[in-house]
């Protein structure tokens, strides 16, 4: 039997997928069927860590059951890395003697140089290759200047995705119509149990994957938090965001879905109507910003500064600093709570992130690398254009207007954001017992006594000082 092959990689879904649709809808006679490859080591070069890894199985998993509906088998496949996919890639094509090969692009330097080895090895075996479109809501590349060249700035990047998304419909997707069953049975469920280190990670059980998951958790967000997220989606202590981050970066549900839904509630517009909904339609442009950026600018992926005047920038020595920052045991409050959050859930609020973020690279100027590393080990919704972006946009590195002299001060983030300390509660019981003004900066709101019996570190660093040495040290590169 020969087979046409849909090739999953973070488009975990069978709704919306251009790829999967562009498959069964190719030549209705010949069974389509799935594909997924495992790549360990190359994960972990990319530093992923158990949590990502662990929720990028689980919702493979869960494809299978979405797929089973379609009739549609999926097979597992393991290597090393992206180097040996190819050829352990066109053995198994071969094998099933493929009519032709399907995928949605990834953006990621490593990812493209691998489909750039597949597309050739496939054409030397007469295999055709067919790709999409899913990751952004407009495809890199679609959206430039007047001089032809990439937006390195959002505000105007946004503006002319309003222009383009008014001018080019996006269409819903298609209803799919199952398939005649596949005599050939898949492997992947064999394959995964394989695997269960990852997917019985304690902090997933929290986490539940799959593409129904996400479709739920979008109804619900558009049901009640998205008409107060533009007040209520910087406050880490309240309901106020998505909650799609993670299933958005295994692909288990698209920006595209995400965007009709929103664009539907907000009567067609996307600069007027309901401020909360056209705040949320913002977000999901941000995310399309940064996969076009490392698009236009793959450098980024080998761990380079946006901006190269910063290249000889002296960072300090990350050492007890960075471990300190790391554990949560700063002695700023907010910044540990929020440490502690990654490191217990495998999620940080995304207010939160540009705060702890500033903090390490302002305040302990401690290269942005190693939090950005530190990040994707723990995070579940790791997404390198987006993880890279934050943190070059709160080091100053990175695509932005405004300069180096942008740096929070997380006592005054604090209080603002969390007045009551309730999320500090959550997270550092220790401080349990403190007032909403005494919380947000013990150290120097209690007497050394009170202080003492708290068994809390002082704070790490002079805030003042640091920011003043911050200022400096950017000014003379």
């Amino acid at each position: 039997m020969k087979y046409n092959i849909i090739w999953f990689r973070n488009d975990l879904r069978t709704l919306d997928n251009p790829a999967l649709t562009a498959a069964l809808n190719s030549q209705p006679s010949k069974p389509t069927r799935g594909l997924f490859i495992i790549t360990e080591e190359q994960w972990q070069a990319h530093s992923w860590g158990k949590n990502k890894i662990g929720f990028v199985l689980q919702t493979v998993n869960s494809l299978v059951a979405s797929l089973a509906k379609l009739n549609i088998e999926i097979d597992v496949i393991c290597c090393k890395d992206f180097k040996e996919l190819p050829v352990l890639l066109i053995n198994y094509l071969n094998s099933m003697q493929t009519l032709g090969l399907y995928y949605n692009c990834e953006y990621e330097l490593n990812e493209s140089l691998r489909d750039l080895a597949v597309d050739k090895i496939c054409a030397v075996n007469k295999i055709q290759v067919q790709k999409f479109h899913s990751q952004s809501l407009i495809a890199p590349g679609k959206i430039l200047t007047q001089q032809q060249k990439p937006y390195t700035v959002y505000t105007p990047f946004k503006r002319a995705c309003y222009m383009y998304l008014y001018s080019n419909h996006i269409a819903p997707p298609q209803k799919l119509k199952a398939q005649q069953p596949d005599a050939l049975p898949g492997n992947a469920s064999k394959i995964l149990n394989n695997y269960a280190h990852y997917t019985q990670n304690p902090i997933l059980t929290a986490w539940t994957a799959g593409q129904d998951a996400a479709l739920k958790i979008l109804r619900n967000f558009c049901e009640d938090a998205v008409k107060h997220y533009q007040e209520r989606r910087d406050f880490p202590a309240q309901p106020g965001t998505s909650k799609l981050s993670a299933h958005l970066a295994v692909g288990a549900i698209s920006v595209q879905q995400c965007f009709l839904v929103a664009l539907d509630m907000n009567q067609q517009q996307l600069d007027g109507g309901n401020a909360n909904i056209t705040c949320w339609i913002n977000e999901l442009l941000w995310r399309d910003f940064y996969k076009q950026i490392i698009y236009h600018f793959p450098n980024l992926c080998k761990g380079k500064n946006f901006n190269t005047k910063y290249d000889n920038m002296r960072w300090q020595k990350p050492g007890k600093d960075l471990e300190l920052w790391q554990n949560g045991q700063t002695g700023i409050p907010i910044i540990d709570a929020a440490m502690r959050q990654l490191v217990t859930t495998g999620w940080m609020h995304n207010r939160l992130r540009m705060i702890v973020a500033m903090f390490l690279t302002k305040n302990l100027l401690i290269d942005w690398r190693h939090g950005e590393e530190f990040f994707s080990q723990h995070l579940i919704d790791l997404d390198f254009a987006s993880n890279n972006g934050g943190w070059q946009w709160s080091a100053s590195t990175g695509t932005d207007s405004v300069p180096y002299f942008r740096i929070f001060n997380p006592i005054t983030q604090s209080a603002k954001f969390d007045p009551e300390g309730n999320f500090i509660r959550q997270f550092c019981p220790e401080l349990n017992g403190l007032t909403s003004k005494q919380i947000h900066d013990p150290s120097t709101t209690l007497s050394p006594a009170e202080f003492a019996r708290l068994n809390y570190p002082r704070v790490m660093v002079d805030i003042s000082k640091s920011r003043l040495r911050a200022l400096e040290y950017f000014k003379n590169v």
